[in-house]
């Protein structure tokens, strides 16, 4: 029996008896077998032999393992190099470009081109020149005129000339003279009007060409009059050589 002390009374209480589990500690329990299972058996690896290690590889074997891994890489190189081109010829097919070539007799001309260029912010419709580009005999000079607002190429008004540094030859036409430094790269907005005295500028007529999306070609020959009139001096040279000696 207890007594709980009360403002008014004091009453007995009955305590009620532990529960038997609080009563009595439990003993621990040991884990069933299912927590500790058997390891599986070993099993020999594939790539040993019945026997046991496999033996080293043979020098012979070696190489034609390391020649096998050149070809196959040359290969995915050749195939990754050829869409690499495929896909730049995609992409230069939707762009403007001049494809301008020597095939005159000259080792080497120098080629200057000008287009028309539309307003912009900040400047008004102009011609807009450019040079110079090399082209060895046989060989061709690629230029890419700028793309349009959409990324693609555009069509163009354009003025090409060439010249020959060492022999002073030029290859022009009757289009609109434009002015060129004639020994210095340059490049120059409003070129038909701009002042062009003094230095090594020089007013030099043009050949006209139209240039749409894609390859535009354009081929630097001799003229005919030309050949005559370079093997009529050679013949009078050679002649008068002749008299001299004799």
């Amino acid at each position: 029996l207890a007594y709980v002390r009360n403002t008014t009374e004091v009453l007995p209480t009955r305590i009620a008896a532990a529960p038997p589990s609080y009563a009595r500690p439990v003993a621990a329990q040991e884990p069933s077998d299912a927590y500790y299972p058997e390891p599986a058996p070993y099993q020999e690896p594939d790539y040993y032999p019945a026997g046991g290690y496999a033996p080293p590889p043979t020098k012979s074997e070696l190489m034609q393992g390391a020649a096998n891994n050149i070809a196959n890489g040359l290969a995915a190189a050749i195939i990754a190099r050829g869409e690499a081109r495929r896909a730049q010829k995609a992409r230069d097919a939707k762009r403007t470009m001049l494809k301008l070539c020597n095939r005159t007799k000259s080792k080497r001309i120098a080629i200057g081109y000008a287009y028309w260029k539309e307003a912009s912010i900040g400047g008004a419709p102009c011609w807009f020149s450019k040079a110079w580009y090399v082209a060895k005999r046989k060989k061709c000079e690629t230029i890419f005129l700028p793309d349009g607002p959409s990324g693609l190429g555009m069509d163009y008004f354009v003025k090409i000339w060439a010249f020959d540094k060492k022999t002073g030859k030029t290859w022009t036409g009757n289009s609109t003279p434009i002015c060129a430094d004639m020994k210095n790269a340059f490049a120059f907005r409003n070129a038909d009007i701009m002042p062009c005295e003094g230095g090594d500028l020089k007013r030099l007529n043009t050949i006209a060409m139209e240039a749409g999306r894609g390859e535009n070609l354009y081929n630097f020959i001799e003229r005919l009059l030309d050949t005559l009139l370079l093997e009529e001096v050679r013949h009078c040279w050679a002649k008068i050589n002749c008299e001299r000696k004799q």
